[in-house]
């Protein structure tokens, strides 16, 4: 089938209206993130210079890497005390009892992965020479969460924390 007459030139006007916007969208999503926000910062790495970062984040990633287990685990309890909490609050009928013992499971399990996360602090500070261990910025130890430092999450949103506002 062959589309002819003004059909066509509205159909091909509108191709070329397509494709330059679609390259457009490209064009600026690439420079976006070539030249937009920068991507450094989030994490332990929020606080501190570049320099000082890239120095600490192998020790960081040694630590990790030396109790992954351990750390996969305490996230795999946590989940699952969570989850048994949620489902006890959705029974027909409220079992405070069994919600207490499920809440108090929910604490152990972060208490246990606050104890694992804990010993990766303790390790990668124990490897670090010492001028790089003072200079690294600690605060992050407060924050809950992957990207606590963002949104106003963790623990750090009071007044005695000095972080810069988001």
């Amino acid at each position: 089938m062959t589309i002819r007459g003004n059909w066509a030139w509205v159909l091909a006007i509108a191709l070329v209206v397509s494709l330059g916007l679609n390259v457009f969208a490209l064009g600026a999503f690439a420079a976006w993130r070539h030249m937009g926000p920068p991507r450094f910062g989030g994490g332990f790495e929020r606080g501190m210079d570049r320099e000082t970062a890239e120095a600490a984040r192998q020790y960081f990633r040694s630590a990790f890497r030396a109790h992954r287990d351990e750390i996969r685990e305490a996230g795999r309890a946590i989940r699952d005390a969570r989850r048994q909490a949620a489902d006890t609050m959705r029974a027909p009928m409220l079992d405070e009892a069994a919600l207490n013992r499920d809440l108090g499971a929910v604490h152990e399990a972060t208490a246990k992965a606050q104890e694992t996360f804990d010993k990766v602090l303790i390790e990668a500070a124990r490897a670090m020479p010492d001028d790089l261990r003072r200079k690294v910025d600690w605060k992050f130890i407060g924050r809950r969460g992957r990207h606590a430092g963002r949104h106003g999450g963790g623990h750090g949103s009071g007044p005695e924390d000095d972080s810069p506002p988001n």
